[in-house]
């Protein structure tokens, strides 16, 4: 019986110092600039039938952020491109279920929706996320091509989700010559 409590204990303390070498080699990767890239190039095979993802010029790490050049997601008739992109972030809050930035801020975005127009469709009851947010965001150049034509210049601010509401603070654009201040707050579940 004792030689059976030994060999099961000399398991458990192998298993365990090779699940904390596995993390431990996870976390010093996930700091080195070869991180991103590499997630980067993994994401652009994990999207669903039907939708499209490119990227390109990506640099930094998993832990602190980095920097994409190029970005295109396609959908049907439906494209989103973004320019410049650059993010910090606290990777260790999603520990806690939480995704904080610092700073997200891309130069350019363009939307185009080829779609044919449909009815508005009934708003959605719940609008809950699994993690609380916290996203500082800039963009220096918004627009809109399709059915309707939209450019926005200079939009940023600060969105939060707290697990029970959606909210915009310090919001700002500037929309043909006038600038504007956005602050907001929505209910993620109905009512």
């Amino acid at each position: 019986m004792r030689h059976i409590l030994v060999s099961l204990f000399k398991r458990l303390l192998w298993s365990s110092l090779a699940l904390a070498g596995l993390v431990a080699a996870l976390w010093w990767f996930s700091g080195t600039h070869n991180a991103l890239p590499l997630v980067a190039t993994s994401l652009e095979r994990l999207v669903p039938a039907g939708q499209t993802l490119q990227i390109k010029d990506v640099s930094g790490s998993l832990r602190d952020g980095g920097h994409v050049g190029w970005l295109r997601w396609t959908q049907g008739e439906l494209s989103v491109e973004v320019q410049d992109l650059n993010f910090t972030w606290r990777l260790e809050t999603l520990l806690k279920k939480r995704l904080q930035f610092q700073q997200v801020s891309a130069a350019s975005i363009h939307i185009d929706d080829r779609r044919a127009p449909t009815p508005p469709a009934a708003p959605p009851a719940d609008l809950s996320l699994p993690l609380a947010l916290d996203i500082p965001c800039k963009v220096g150049r918004l627009t809109h091509s399709g059915n309707t034509t939209l450019e926005i210049t200079d939009l940023g601010g600060q969105y939060i989700f707290d697990s029970a509401s959606h909210i915009l603070y310090g919001g700002y654009a500037h929309i043909s010559s006038g600038t504007y201040q956005l602050n907001g707050q929505l209910q993620a579940r109905a009512p």
